[in-house]
């Protein structure tokens, strides 16, 4: 992260071993999200009446019943669909937790290497802020949802826009990585490992 700190540094001069590193960085990112994408898609629609049913539930759940627990997706597909109660808190706790810490780092990760590409910091900021409140949108709304049963399309909207922001942003840093800049008034050559910081 030094070379965020140097003028003028952009990421196709970085030496070739780190912008293999950082592709493939981002490649497994991007792959990371199709997968996790498919699993959202295996237990919902992804349609507000789907994110509706999935965190609402298909109607109003049984006095004394117990809250769905981990382990919901072993159930036999083949079984007679029943109606879904919504989602506890303890339930959407447990899914929501783990993500506020993963995503958000890699959010800083692939936002940080954006400093590094020939945007103006207008649209740097601007791609910052879209990313990380679409991250937050999409990780509190499943509480609006489950709670009121409204909002659902503001968490599909959500969770495209944060989609959006990462293939977005990781599209923009493969292309950066890999086209040549040559320095204003000199001959394109690599950063030096040893130059001083500024």
């Amino acid at each position: 992260m030094r070379y965020t700190l140097t003028p003028k540094m952009h990421l196709s001069r970085l030496p070739l071993p780190t912008r293999v590193v950082l592709t493939c960085f981002v490649v497994m990112i991007e792959s990371a999200l199709l997968v996790a994408s498919q699993k959202y898609s295996d237990r919902a629609e992804f349609t507000p009446s789907g994110a509706e049913s999935y965190f609402h539930g298909d109607g109003a759940a049984e006095a004394g019943s117990p809250p769905l627990l981990p382990g919901e997706d072993q159930i036999d597909d083949s079984a007679p669909a029943q109606p879904r109660p919504a989602k506890s808190t303890r339930v959407l706790v447990d899914i929501v937790h783990p993500h506020l810490f993963t995503v958000p780092i890699v959010q800083f990760i692939l936002l940080h290497l954006l400093i590094l590409t020939r945007l103006s910091d207008r649209a740097k900021i601007a791609l910052t802020l879209h990313g990380f409140g679409s991250c937050a949108a999409t990780f509190g709304l499943p509480f609006v949802v489950a709670g009121s049963g409204h909002g659902a399309w503001l968490f599909i909207a959500a969770g495209a826009n944060l989609l959006g922001s990462f293939v977005g942003v990781g599209a923009i840093l493969l292309v950066e990585l890999w086209r040549r800049v040559p320095a204003a008034g000199s001959s394109f050559s690599e950063v030096e490992p040893d130059r001083p910081m500024v």
